[in-house]
């Protein structure tokens, strides 16, 4: 049972991981507040600057 609890949250992270990878490919910037991949818009580097509340 713990494997499977291990398994699925290392595919979560992973998918996480994926998406930034994926932003930062095309040319994007990942934003780490909202999660979301930030391009073509007038003030993405500001928003890609924040940092997500710790």
């Amino acid at each position: 049972m713990l494997i499977l609890i291990c398994a699925v949250g290392f595919l979560f992270f992973m998918k996480d991981m994926v998406a930034k990878d994926q932003c930062e490919e095309r040319r994007g910037c990942w934003d780490e507040v909202e999660n979301v991949c930030r391009k073509d818009e007038p003030n993405a580097q500001y928003l890609c600057s924040r940092k997500a509340a710790e």
